[in-house]
C-alpha cells in the first residue's frame, strides 16, 4: 500500500553501483557534551541520568550518541588494586557492563523501557555488527573489547586477555572509554528535535 503522494524508491544499502546522494537539509553539526544531572553516585545501583533540553531549532541524532567514562578499577573498599598481572582483568565489554538497563524519555514519558538483558544485547550487537579487524583496533582502543576464547572466558592467562587491560586493573589507573549505545534501545534513525 502506497500513499498517492508517495514516490517510488529503493533501499539504499541495495544501491551497490550508485553514488550516494548529498544531504542538503542539513546546514551545520557539532557536537555537545552533556554531563550526569548528579554530580555523585551514592550507590551502585544509583541511575546516571543526563538531561538534553532544547536548543530551538536544532535535532540531535542518536545514532551519533556516544558515552565516555573516565573509569578506575579498585577494590570494594575503594583501596587500589595489588598483586601481579593477570590476577584480575575487566569483563570484556566494560563500558556496555557497567548498567543494567537504558532507558529513553521524551518529555518525561519513557518511549524505549529498559530491560535486564542490556549488556547481553550490547555484547552479542557488537560480536556480529563488526568485522574482526575493527573489532581487534578501534573498539579494543576505545571500549577495551577483548574477544573471548569458548570455553575459556575466565581463564586470566590466555593470550587473548590483552596484557594492557590486565595492567588497567593492577595499577588501579583511571581509565577512559567511549562507546556507541546499542541500536535496540533506541530508534537510531530518528531525528530528535529539540
Amino acid at each position: 500500500m502506497m500513499h498517492r503522494e508517495s514516490c517510488v524508491c529503493g533501499m539504499d544499502s541495495l544501491e551497490l553501483f550508485q553514488v550516494p546522494p548529498t544531504n542538503i537539509a542539513l546546514e551545520d553539526s557539532k557536537w555537545i557534551e552533556y554531563y550526569p544531572v548528579s554530580s555523585t553516585l551514592t550507590s551502585d545501583t544509583a541511575p546516571i541520568e543526563f538531561e538534553i533540553k532544547g536548543q530551538g531549532d536544532e535535532y540531535v541524532d542518536l545514532s551519533q550518541t556516544y558515552i565516555q567514562m573516565l573509569v578506575k578499577f579498585t577494590k570494594d573498599n575503594g583501596t587500589a588494586l595489588t598483586g601481579s598481572t593477570g590476577v584480575s582483568s575487566p569483563v570484556n565489554n566494560i563500558v556496555h557492563s557497567l548498567f543494567s538497563e537504558i532507558d529513553l524519555s521524551l518529555n518525561g514519558k519513557v518511549i524505549t523501557p529498559g530491560t535486564d538483558t542490556y549488556p547481553y544485547k550490547a555484547y552479542l550487537e557488537k560480536l556480529l555488527s563488526y568485522e574482526h579487524n575493527t573489532l581487534n583496533t578501534q573498539m579494543k582502543a576505545c571500549t577495551m573489547w577483548y574477544k573471548d576464547t569458548p570455553a575459556a572466558m575466565d581463564d586470566l592467562e590466555l593470550e587473548d586477555k590483552s596484557y594492557v587491560a590486565k595492567e588497567f586493573t593492577v595499577s588501579s589507573d583511571k581509565v577512559n572509554i567511549t562507546a556507541d549505545l546499542p541500536e535496540g534501545e533506541y530508534p537510531r534513525d530518528l531525528e530528535m528535535r529539540d
